[in-house]
């Protein structure tokens, strides 16, 4: 059989890593692809198996990609083998689309019944393939199906949300290491972004300066979880700390009061509190209050001329003074 799309084929090496027992019992072998660089790609499944149900069957001859997280990513039908609907009607465009919104659901409730309970046998329909009349899919699946493939929909979603996720989540551990952390960092892939940052181990140096600069991009949820999910020895860094405080008039709300919470854990250098302390210029009642909370935190690493430096900030707004205000220079001793 010849595939529509190869195009994986020439894109790195493929090998046969495990083999997997899918739906209804059909064993077959995984195989991942490794880019010409080392670095693993996807994981891939040639299925060819009928789909059965009463005296219909409907064969299914595909290969299905999946991400290196057992998260569905496509498949690729056979030029002689399509995958085809009631009485062997292929699918039309539209058709797939719908399929592959299917089953790349995880949730769909496709996974709390049995195949037998999509067909309605109080309504029947005629079929040319056995010259007779057989049941019509239930009303109650018809959002949930491909109008004419529910063999097929039902089968496939099983196959791709099988018990196949937690192995090839097992088999990415074994494989883990920094070249792919950082493959699965730098490509966008949120699933790949939130599956680094919840580990629970320390990462290379290269690693953690890109979650870094995560903190930088566009998602605030991911920004925030990078900024917690990065350990003490990496905040103890002046260069993080300043280069935070460089771009701090383009961080929202919520980061900078998960940076300001971070700062209260970690240990910090005089120069990362004279970065810190820069910050009360231009901000507000809000940002100071939070920023006085750090010095307070670490005034034992506070130098005399940040001291002198603060002395000075809080006499230049004395006739604005608040209890925040009056509140650091007792815990730092200042006089004014």
């Amino acid at each position: 059989m010849t595939a529509f799309s190869v195009k994986h084929k020439s894109e790195g090496t493929s090998t046969a890593v495990f083999d997997h027992t899918f739906y209804e019992g059909y064993t077959t072998s995984v195989n991942l692809m490794v880019s010409d660089q080392g670095i693993p790609q996807y994981y891939w499944a040639e299925f060819h198996m009928p789909i059965c149900l009463e005296n219909l069957c409907n064969p299914m001859d595909l290969e299905v990609r999946w991400d290196l997280l057992g998260n569905f990513m496509d498949y690729v039908e056979y030029e002689d083998a399509p995958l085809t609907k009631f009485d062997h009607v292929p699918l039309d465009a539209a058709d797939h689309q719908k399929l592959k919104g299917i089953i790349g659901n995880t949730e769909s409730i496709l996974q709390d019944y049995a195949m037998t309970d999509l067909i309605d046998t109080s309504r029947m329909v005629y079929s040319k393939e056995v010259d007779g009349m057989t049941g019509a899919t239930s009303k109650t699946f018809e959002t949930e199906v491909v109008s004419g493939a529910v063999y097929t929909c039902y089968a496939l979603w099983n196959v791709v949300n099988g018990g196949v996720k937690q192995a090839m989540l097992h088999y990415t551990a074994g494989i883990m290491d920094e070249s792919l952390r950082l493959a699965m960092l730098k490509s966008g892939n949120e699933f790949y972004i939130r599956h680094i940052l919840a580990e629970q181990e320390t990462h290379t140096a290269s690693v953690d300066w890109q979650l870094f600069s995560l903190i930088f991009g566009e998602n605030d949820y991911l920004a925030i979880q990078a900024m917690q999910a990065l350990g003490v020895e990496f905040w103890s860094q002046e260069a993080a700390v300043a280069k935070v405080v460089e771009e701090f008039d383009s961080l929202k709300t919520p980061l900078r009061n998960a940076f300001y919470a971070k700062m209260l854990t970690v240990p910090l250098s005089t120069a990362s509190l004279e970065e810190i302390s820069a910050l009360l210029e231009g901000n507000g009642s809000q940002d100071r209050k939070e920023i006085y909370a750090i010095l307070s935190q670490h005034k034992k690493g506070m130098s005399a001329a940040l001291k002198e430096r603060l002395k000075t900030y809080l006499s230049r707004r004395q006739q604005e003074w608040q209890f925040d205000d009056y509140k650091i220079m007792e815990e730092l001793e200042i006089n004014l």
